[in-house]
């Protein structure tokens, strides 16, 4: 069927125009986590061994659980045994708890130098809920360096790094001392 545009409305052609899809095979599925959209957990971010994802957005928490296990009773062969984190898991309570990848927990295994920065941050923003499928709960990273005026940075400076001790508005004693006089 062709559209025909009698409103000269570039928004009309824009809803129209033909996407492409993309197929996805259930057995590509390695694990799923449920997301909140709109502050409901109607969500579900579903992740692939191509390492993409896909982000589907439901109308009720209902419909969440109905695809849930449907998808589950569909036992895609590359799903992790520990293939989603759902229910009322405190996210805390993932960091700590011993992770079959690494033999320890995931915040051990940092600590340990087993996985870099970046895994660990991309795990804790997961765990989080965030997800770079949607915009409102993107990933957020730490501001770690301190020197943003030195032509040349010396990571081995530790005057190069911020102090993660204090938050980024009170770096420094003036800042600390300004928000002492507000608490």
């Amino acid at each position: 069927m062709d559209f025909v545009n009698k409103s000269a409305n570039s928004e009309f052609m824009w809803a129209c125009e033909c996407y492409p899809s993309s197929d996805f095979s259930v057995n590509d599925v390695k694990y799923f986590c449920v997301r909140r959209y709109q502050m409901i957990p109607k969500a579900v971010e579903v992740f692939f061994t191509s390492r993409k994802s896909i982000f589907i957005a439901f109308e009720s928490p209902e419909k969440v659980n109905k695809f849930i296990k449907k998808l589950i009773s569909l036992n895609p062969k590359n799903m992790s045994k520990q293939y989603h984190m759902y229910g009322n898991t405190v996210p805390g309570d993932l960091v700590h708890r011993v992770n079959p990848q690494y033999g320890k927990s995931l915040q051990e295994a940092w600590v340990n130098r087993e996985i870099t920065n970046f895994e660990y941050l991309m795990k804790l923003n997961l765990i989080a809920g965030r997800s770079f499928n949607d915009l409102s709960q993107y990933p957020v990273f730490p501001w770690v360096l301190a020197d943003y005026d030195s032509k040349e940075l010396d990571l081995r400076d530790a005057r190069s790094y911020r102090d993660l001790r204090w938050p980024i508005g009170a770096q420094n004693q003036e800042n600390r001392d300004t928000m002492k006089e507000y608490v």
